[in-house]
């Protein structure tokens, strides 16, 4: 058993312990002070904390990673610090490198070396002499005389004899305590001058009780290491032999990834598991097995043809791993230049949602992120989406280094080189995922950009909008002259509506007062599409709400445009599980423009954002072509999922692509737009108390989704049925483990699971009339909690386990009570 006395320490505090000892000499008392600086960093707080090796193994990945931990939970750590991942990283103090502070407290076990004060001096009461001196390596003394006379000082100083007349006082005995590694010596002298005669001093001396210079030789990089090998490095290098305890090593094989231990899940990771409750459970299982996957490994797994069918899991579980291995095994299988790359895609928007769940290895962010900026720089891409997606990535990644000045710079460069309007919409988009509280001057230089593109004559609609859409993403709070710019342009005829209706959702989201408000009702028109909208917006957001209230109550309104006949609209509704904003804009010849939908759970404000942009169709389905129209017809999804965007989904561009769909027919087919496996939650934490007790708690969640749909298109009937269907599973895990003094284990396991399905219609006539309807299917929630209570020392086992079904009936959505009149008329 080795014991660590430690002082109570904080989580970054060096703690220093002042010890005071009196003493009466000649009736004065002297004061004699040291300062003890333990040299440990944990998360306990404790005076003494017992800790045992047993069958302990030391990982050692890269230049900043170093984990140690046991195989059973009836071990405790060998070390004190415990890391946000649930890993053992050792001793750690600030201005090193964790790797080095393991091995430095692992050496000090075992080592020491002193660095001795050779020399006396007088202490504060001018009679006593002091000297500190080493014996066996292993004790610190303070020699102290008889406090005689200066000449019998001197010669008893020399007298190597060891006289008794010296009395001694241990200071430090390392055998008893292993956990100091450094001590401060504070004694109180005079010092006597020629010219200024004696006076006092405060002298201080460091006396270091182990040497670390030898260990960045000792281990070499990347490679696992258990306890035993690190202790053997380090007796090879000074000779020398260490005796402990029996520590026992597990074999390497159980820190390695086999193929074989994903026999069991490959049926679960199958396309037809997604948007369930076991596909989600299957992803976190993969995650945890895979996690320290190499990367010739990775290679040969994603090569080999039995793995075929889960390959678009496996994207989604190596994106989550988020280390370089992945990285690299994924690019050299599937290359950018490849005619069919829906799996890197795949591999890619995984690769960039990972840093909003759990926080990886900065190292790892840091390589990946160079690697992506070469792929794009060098690399021949078989299409601008797939290339998108990669600057996309860097976008959001860079957003957690510190040196990302190079990326930043070359994102509002590639911007302001921008002559087309498809490069100002990508750049917009990149450009809005950079978080500007840490890059003020960068967030000044977007936004002078964006007000450029808001200003000038030759800017689209779309790009208008987007502008609109990255000043709101810069400013927490807009300024007045954005204010003004951003009216100007709601209150001008002249802009399209689309434009008009993103200057005005900007405007309100950001404190609205009644002035604001009654400046907006003044400048809308009585049977517009517009003046529908807006109505209601006002009418459903939290914000704009009250102040409309205050405002008809005063005389402040125009009842014609209350009565508007308009069908474009925009709803919010917040419920007990979740909220939903739908918002909806027709053209003046009823055709759909723009639609939204955003969906937020009640601790996840971007859970779901779909948004859809069209235009041109009229000269497919209207009548009369609209003369505002867009020239090219065009229909795009963009999706954000749990606040990371992805770039977004062109179903077609032109009339020629609309038209080859529309008599190929596979637009009638349901198919997949967007399936993935994502982390909701990944968290654990590890405290450890001075009574013994060992708390771990964690925090398993995954989510598996897939979002199918279809178009039905009839020139016949004149009319175009849709349906989008968005499926839901999940899965959480909460872990609470209590380990009391080896003796009694007691855990708790709460598990949560349950599918949701969203489904939105839309029956579209051609003569102006449409419905839409969105109906949540029914939920089966399941519940269970599992109690394990133990006692080594007795053998009983307690458990216990309860579980429960939560039912929630299907139903339909109100969405605007205007649209239920219009279902209504069509059926």
């Amino acid at each position: 058993m080795y014991y660590y006395k430690t002082p109570t320490l904080s989580t970054v505090v060096v703690v220093v312990v002042g010890i005071f000892l009196g003493h009466t000499v000649s009736g004065e008392t002297v004061v004699q002070k040291y300062e003890y600086s333990a040299a440990w960093f944990a998360n306990v707080s404790s005076e003494t904390i017992n800790f045992k090796v047993e069958r302990a193994s030391v990982w050692k990945k890269g230049e900043d990673e170093v984990v140690l931990y046991t195989l059973t939970p009836t071990n405790e750590r060998f070390l004190v610090h415990v890391s946000d991942s649930a890993k053992i990283v050792a001793i750690y103090f600030e201005g090193d490198k964790p790797h080095k502070n393991l091995l430095k407290g692992i050496a000090s076990l075992f080592l020491y070396k002193t660095t001795p004060w050779e020399g006396w001096q007088r202490d504060v009461s001018g009679d006593c002499y002091v000297r500190y001196k080493t014996k066996n390596e292993n004790r610190m003394l303070r020699l102290k005389d008889e406090c005689l006379s200066e000449d019998t000082m001197k010669h008893k100083l020399h007298d190597e004899s060891g006289s008794t007349e010296w009395s001694s006082e241990t200071l430090i005995d390392l055998k008893k305590d292993k956990s100091i590694l450094k001590v401060e010596l504070v004694e109180n002298l005079v010092k006597r001058d020629p010219l200024m005669g004696d006076y006092e001093i405060e002298s201080r001396q460091d006396i270091m009780l182990s040497e670390y210079d030898f260990i960045d030789d000792v281990v070499p990089e990347d490679k696992y290491l258990t306890v035993k090998e690190v202790i053997d490095a380090v007796a090879k290098k000074y000779k020398t032999s260490f005796v402990g305890e029996d520590i026992a090593t597990p074999p390497d094989s159980k820190r390695k990834f086999k193929p074989t231990q994903l026999v069991a899940l490959k049926s679960k990771l199958k396309y037809n598991s997604l948007a369930t409750p076991e596909g989600a459970k299957a992803f976190i299982s993969a995650v945890k097995i895979m996690r320290n996957i190499d990367e010739k490994t990775a290679v040969s797994f994603l090569k080999d043809k039995l793995n075929k069918n889960i390959l678009p899991q496996i994207m989604d579980v190596f994106g989550s791993i988020h280390t370089i291995d992945t990285f690299k095994a994924v690019l050299s299988v599937f290359k950018p230049e490849s005619t069919n790359n829906k799996l890197l895609e795949r591999f890619i928007w995984a690769l960039s949602s990972v840093e909003h769940f759990w926080t990886p290895k900065i190292h790892h962010s840091v390589q990946i992120s160079s690697e992506l900026f070469q792929h794009i720089q060098h690399s021949k891409f078989s299409s601008e989406s797939l290339k998108e997606s990669f600057i996309n990535s860097l976008s959001l990644i860079c957003n957690n280094i510190k040196s990302n000045e190079e990326y930043l710079n070359w994102f509002l460069d590639s911007f302001s080189k921008c002559a087309e309007e498809e490069c100002f919409l990508k750049y917009m988009r990149v450009l809005r995922n950079i978080d500007y509280a840490q890059q003020e001057k960068l967030g000044e230089n977007v936004l002078s950009m964006a007000n450029n593109v808001l200003k000038s004559d030759k800017a689209s609609k779309r790009m208008k909008t987007e502008a609109i859409k990255l000043i709101d993403s810069i400013l927490p709070e807009l300024n007045e002259e954005i204010k003004t710019i951003l009216m100007t342009i709601f209150i001008n005829p002249g802009e399209d509506n689309s434009v008009r209706i993103s200057s005005f959702e900007a405007l309100i989201e950001n404190n609205p007062n009644a002035q604001l408000l009654g400046e907006i009702l003044d400048n809308l028109i009585a049977d517009s599409e517009l003046t529908s909208y807006v109505v209601n917006k006002l009418q459903s957001n939290p914000k704009s709400k009250r102040i409309l209230g205050e405002l008809i109550a005063s005389g402040h309104w125009n009842w014609d445009v209350l009565s508007t006949n308009g069908q474009s609209l925009s709803y919010f509704e917040k419920g007990k599980y979740f909220s939903t904003n739908f918002g909806l804009e027709l053209s003046t010849n009823k055709i759909l423009k723009e639609s939204y939908l955003h969906v937020s759970l009640p601790n996840i404000s971007d859970f779901l954002k779909m948004e859809l942009s069209t235009g041109g169709l009229s000269g497919f389905i209207a009548d009369k072509p609209d003369p505002n129209d867009d020239s090219n017809a065009h229909l795009s999804v963009q999706l954000s999922l749990l606040s990371v965007p992805l770039r977004p989904f062109h179903l077609f561009s032109s009339m020629s692509e609309l038209t080859s769909l529309y008599w190929s027919g596979s637009m009638e087919t349901k198919q997949s737009l967007l399936a993935f496996n994502r982390y909701i939650y990944d968290s654990v934490s590890v405290h450890v108390f001075s009574s013994g007790l060992h708390f771990e708690s964690q925090l398993k969640g995954a989510l598996s989704m897939d979002i199918s749909g279809s178009v039905i298109v009839s020139l016949f009937s004149q009319t175009a049925d849709s349906s989008i269907s968005s499926g839901f599973g999940f899965y959480l895990k909460r872990s609470l483990v209590g380990i009391w003094k080896e003796e009694t284990l007691i855990s708790n396991i709460h598990e949560g699971s349950g599918k949701v399905v969203l489904d939105m219609e839309g029956d579209i006539r051609f003569d102006g009339r449409s419905c839409i309807k969105m109906m949540l299917q029914p939920v089966d929630f399941k519940e269970k909690t599992s109690t394990l209570s133990k006692n080594h020392k007795l053998g009983k086992v307690t458990t216990k386990e309860n579980s429960k079904d939560i039912n929630i009936p299907g139903q339909t959505l109100s969405l605007h009570q205007k649209i239920s009149q219009l279902c209504n008329e069509v059926s």
